[in-house]
């Protein structure tokens, strides 16, 4: 928690950053037509993580992170991720 009842930002950035190397990962399988587990993957970094906090996170109700690829112009990938509370 950062403030009592309140999600820490950084912990919020981790999960967008871990969802966004997973949906990168798997853009790359698809486009190759394999699946995530049938050949090993590659490594995978993050160059940049930008997260834009528009109020704080309560703790407690549960929140779905959903990751979009918006590029793949050469060996870059650019994932976009939005939250929503699932509750």
């Amino acid at each position: 928690m950062a403030l009592p009842g309140v999600v820490d930002g950084g912990l919020i950035a981790s999960l967008v950053d871990c969802r966004g190397i997973g949906t990168a990962a798997d853009a790359v399988l698809r486009a190759a037509g394999k699946a995530i587990g049938e050949v090993p993957s590659a490594c995978y970094v993050t160059v940049a993580l930008h997260v834009d906090f528009l109020k704080p996170t309560p703790l407690g109700p549960v929140r779905e992170l959903r990751g979009q690829v918006q590029a793949i112009p050469g060996r870059k990938i650019t994932v976009v991720s939005r939250s929503a509370r699932t509750e």
